[in-house]
């Protein structure tokens, strides 16, 4: 790609922002464009802009390469496991990590970075250690990162190099650091030292990763050779993600086209842009072929006379064919298409989806942009001269802010918003449905404007040689200057504030007052197409203008007629206006329709209030209620549907439906049993209106009428089943109620916790228990109604706030149970670090044993005899776990507690390292020689190789083993930070007997003393 090319991609994005954040923000309202603060700032707030790594960390993140914690940290100065390293460089180099892979070291398995690791063994990047372990939880060392790094992306020294006094040339990381040192990924610790021993932190990873990454960044002409991309005589393989980059029918076009790619290892692994350069001709033009490929990367045409199809791309797709140049786009997805030149007959936009389109060249004369097909443009962003024609497809919501912008074609359903001073011009036989004026604005064409919306402060809007329909002033517009010529139309002005108008205009309404509510009689018509609203005289107006929702006025005839009401539709979209002159007085009439069509309101007052006045609500104690078997309906008693005069039926949205009141032989008022929200029906009964309120719950069943629950009119003077009546058996999905004869129940009623009822089918079958659902949501009460020959009980099923059974009709489900003495307990940590071994507990010969879980939920475990009778915790979980053991039937209990970072803390309230180390000694201080590194403090005196077994004890009690195996630095490392306060134990075992290094950090978190020695 040319730099020429590339540089100005980058400064017209520059330039672009402000003018982005206003052409493609939500529109309907001109807000001034604000200045934001220019300072750059980190992504991390622990990432402090202008270090070393700060580029690097950047770069990675943006990427994909890196990320950071949860709490959305980066934390540069920790050290960084060889867990993380993994993902860190497979990301890198784009490894493919399926989830489903698996890895031949003995301790990655089952955790989130087998993929990772998996990738770079595949790749013969990683080997592990002699004993088949890859130690993903230990630290990287900055020896295993060089090989590391070295092996991934194939460097080399040409030479060797003895500029670093700790890397001998016997050691076996030599030729790694050497091939870092002498491709600039490394400069060491010092001049003349590499510290190959210490470990790599988090930031330091980063920038190793990216002075790797940018040695493999090519940025060159693209040539191509026997489906290979070629640089310097270096040929690089093609996958088959970028396959249609080097197809042979693509020859032409790709001649001169510039790439800039990724490839280590010989294998182009991502693409951040491309440049078709080549020019076709009128007669012969070049088309890249995509082949429905998907490019994550930006992609740029200059080319004259280039198609490009059946491409899918994420980034930006630039085009920039010259101020005579064209380019035609077929069946192409694009994030952005941004035009920055182009000709008379110049972007075609055929089948393109593309959440924005910006229009944005240099050039004096407009760039012409075509629609056509499936075309669709979310939002269109014009900042330069531009002729958009539309044939077919759509711009989406398109927004102004250039001199001269020219629409050819049908845009009746588009919104064209004016953010800075522009000229718009319709062509002949054109049409634009919408302008919302925020700005200055020339209005010139032979085609049509449906409506223009003024909506600014000092507004100057020139209607020259264009035929404008309406044009509304927004009472916020001060001062609109409108301004008609000669040759121009303008069918209506409505203004709601100060407008200065030179020209004329057919029909000007000026401020219009609102006709008051209570002069309205409104009537439904039986037909259900009009509404008549009687008190205002259409035969008595002057003049009468119906603005329609999408801006549009049309004049009425206000000839006499025997009937002199208005009428407004019942069915239509949005808002309409009818104005009305009387003796030069304009008011108005507002109809708000609903979503779903129906009239909702008339001047700001809801069409059921005009209709119905001081209804009152039927008693409860008239109505009686009964749930139908199908469900469907719910038939209420007591409201004789057909002696009403008028029935209205308003639904939750606000719309009011008449219903016949004719008889019929079932004269009951019937309600749908699913809805939403709140329903009223109101009856009139000579003269008087009374109303039935009908209330949803959020499943959409009914839960009231009336304000009363719908089971208070079911079911009456309930008594509770008595405790001792009940036997509840715990099975696998349900709690068996024995004592509750269902199958004897006149009828069954349901209530659910949101006090809907379901009613359930009392027909007699083999089991005649009651079953009680085992969970329910959180904190609810379920009440099941039985009817006995008429009389009524209730059973109770109360859940806690796990969702589990808590207790039915008052009896607590629970379990009495004492805890193990810990003495009887023996924990072990085993080397597969899922499960710990809890000695003691034969679970062989227990009657019964139940696990409950953090969330409180409980799942029966089978006790059958296996040759291994412990109890087994698992490692990692979360809050606390209970384990209860019924023995001969008595109930016994582990209580197994884990620490914020899901590891095992403590078991029956005694710590894990309590069982596993017994009577540590301390080291003798004076055994100690504690030593200052950048990042550690080295501690001599405790030679950890030589120990049997390693355990580290954080500070919130978690226990971590440590392998002993030998290296050449045998020392211990203590962090040198942690949290404010924190002791940190580590348990060393010498042949058979413990050994412990306390250390403790101050407030601050620094190190302040190893074994009661104050080191500071």
């Amino acid at each position: 790609m040319s730099n020429a090319f590339r540089n100005k991609g980058l400064v017209l994005f520059t330039g672009l922002v402000l003018l982005l954040v206003t052409l493609l923000s939500p529109v309907g309202a001109f807000a001034q464009s604000q200045s934001s603060d220019s300072n750059e700032s980190s992504v991390f707030p622990d990432v402090e802009v202008g270090t070393t790594a700060y580029e690097a960390i950047s770069f990675g993140e943006e990427k994909g390469f890196i990320n950071g914690f949860t709490d959305g940290t980066f934390r540069p100065s920790q050290d960084v496991t060889r867990a993380e390293a993994a993902k860190m460089l497979a990301n890198t180099l784009n490894l493919p990590t399926p989830e489903e892979a698996s890895s031949d070291f003995e301790d990655v398995s089952e955790k989130w970075y087998v993929p990772y690791v998996t990738a770079l063994e595949k790749e013969e990047i990683v080997d592990g250690f002699e004993d088949n372990t890859y130690r993903p939880y230990s630290y990287m060392k900055r020896s295993e990162m060089a090989k590391m790094i070295t092996e991934a992306f194939m460097l080399k020294a040409d030479e060797e190099y003895d500029q670093f006094k700790d890397v001998a040339d016997d050691r076996w990381f030599k030729e790694y650091v050497d091939a870092l040192l002498e491709n600039g990924v490394t400069t060491g610790v010092a001049e003349d030292r590499y510290m190959p021993d210490e470990t790599v932190t988090r930031s330091e990873m980063a920038l190793f990763l990216y002075r790797a990454y940018e040695l493999f960044n090519y940025d060159v002409e693209l040539v191509v050779e026997n489906g290979e991309l070629v640089v310097d005589d270096e040929a690089f393989a093609v996958t088959s993600e970028f396959a249609s980059l080097v197809e042979e029918q693509d020859e032409n076009v790709l001649e001169g086209a510039e790439i800039q790619f990724y490839a280590p290892r010989g294998e182009i692994k991502t693409i951040d842009h491309i440049t078709l350069n080549a020019d076709g001709t009128e007669d012969a033009p070049l088309t890249f072929d995509g082949q429905d490929q998907k490019l994550t990367s930006d992609f740029y045409v200059n080319g004259n006379y280039t198609t490009v199809e059946n491409l899918n791309v994420e980034g930006t797709l630039f085009l920039n064919p010259g101020e005579d140049g064209d380019v035609t786009l077929n069946s192409v997805e694009a994030n952005q298409v941004l035009v920055l030149s182009g000709g008379e007959n110049s972007i075609h936009l055929n089948n393109v989806a593309s959440d924005q389109l910006i229009v944005d060249s240099e050039q004096d004369n407009p760039v012409r942009v075509k629609s056509d097909g499936d075309t669709t443009i979310t939002t269109t962003g014009v900042a330069s001269k531009a002729n958009l024609d539309r044939t077919a497809g759509s711009f989406g919501e398109i927004n102004v802010a250039s001199e001269e912008v020219e629409f050819t074609g049908d845009f009746t359903e588009n919104t064209v918003n004016i953010f800075g001073k522009s000229s718009i011009k319709v062509a002949q036989d054109s049409i634009v449905g919408q302008v919302n004026a925020g700005a200055d604005v020339s209005l010139n064409g032979d085609g049509d404007i449906n409506n223009v919306r003024v909506q600014g402060v000092n507004t100057n809007v020139e209607v020259n040689n264009q035929s404008v329909k309406t044009i509304e002033v927004s009472a916020d517009s001060v001062d609109t200057n409108v301004t008609v010529s000669e040759n121009s139309t303008v069918g209506t002005l409505i203004s709601e504030s100060n407008t200065n108008v030179t020209g004329e205009i057919e029909n000007q309404v000026d401020q219009a007052e609102d006709f008051d509510a209570k002069d309205f009689e409104v009537a439904i018509l039986s037909d259900h197409d009009l509404i008549r609203v009687a008190g205002v005289d259409a035969n008595a107006a002057d003049q009468i203008l119906w603005q329609f929702a999408n801006g549009t006025v049309t004049a009425v005839d206000p000839a006499g007629d025997t009937d002199d009401h208005l009428y407004l539709r019942d069915v239509s979209e949005g808002v309409e206006k009818v104005y009305y002159e009387f003796d030069g007085e304009w008011k108005v009439v507002v109809a708000e329709y609903a979503d779903n069509g129906l009239l909702d309101n008339i001047n700001g007052v809801s069409l059921i209030d005009f209709l119905v006045e001081d209804a009152e609500e039927f008693a409860t104690n008239e109505l009686e209620l009964a749930i139908f078997s199908d469900h469907d309906l719910i038939r209420v008693a007591g409201v004789d549907a057909n002696a009403a005069d008028q029935i209205l039926w308003q639904f939750a949205n606000g719309t009011v439906t008449a219903v016949d009141p004719a008889g019929d032989t079932d004269d009951h008022l019937y309600l749908r049993d699913v809805s939403e929200g709140v329903e009223k029906v109101y009856y009139e009964f000579d003269g008087e209106w009374k109303v039935v309120v009908a209330e949803y719950a959020d499943n959409g069943l009914l839960a009231s009428i009336n304000g009363v629950d719908v089971i208070d009119f079911l079911v009456e003077d309930v008594d509770a089943f008595e405790g001792q009546e009940l036997n509840v058996t715990e099975l696998d999905d349900y709690y068996r109620v024995a004592g509750v004869d269902s199958n004897s129940a006149d009828q069954i009623l349901w209530q659910l916790a949101d006090g809907t009822v379901v009613e359930q089918q009392p027909a007699g079958e083999n089991d005649d228990h009651l079953y009680l659902n085992k969970e329910q949501s959180s904190g609810d009460e379920v009440n099941v109604y039985y009817d006995f020959a008429g009389e009524w009980k209730v059973i109770t099923a109360i859940y806690d706030d796990n969702g589990d059974l808590a207790e039915v009709n008052g009896i607590t489900l629970d379990i009495d149970a004492e805890e193990f003495v810990a003495s009887e307990l023996d924990v072990t940590l085993l080397p597969d670090h899922e499960l710990i071994s809890v000695d003691g507990v034969d679970s062989n010969n227990a009657d019964q044993i139940l696990w409950q879980f953090s969330d409180g939920s409980m799942t029966a475990v089978d006790p059958a005899g296996e040759k291994d009778d412990r109890l087994y915790l698992r490692e990692e979980s979360q809050g606390v776990e209970k384990v209860y053991y019924n023995f001969g039937g008595e109930w016994k209990v582990v209580v197994a507690e884990y620490a914020d970072n899901g590891q095992l803390s403590t078991v029956n309230g005694v710590t894990v390292v309590d069982y596993l180390v017994e009577d540590a000694e301390e080291f003798a201080a004076d055994e100690l020689e504690v030593t200052e590194l950048d990042d550690f403090f080295r501690v001599a005196g405790v030679e950890s190789n030589d120990a049997d077994q390693i355990l580290w004890q954080n500070a919130n009690g978690t226990v971590t083993p440590v392998d002993p195996a030998g290296s050449s630095d045998d020392h211990l490392y203590l962090n040198k930070e942690q949290s404010n306060n924190d002791e940190v134990n580590v348990y060393y075992e010498f042949a058979g007997e413990w050994k412990v290094v306390t250390a403790v950090y101050d407030d601050n978190g620094q190190l302040s003393t190893v074994n009661g020695t104050n080191i500071q």
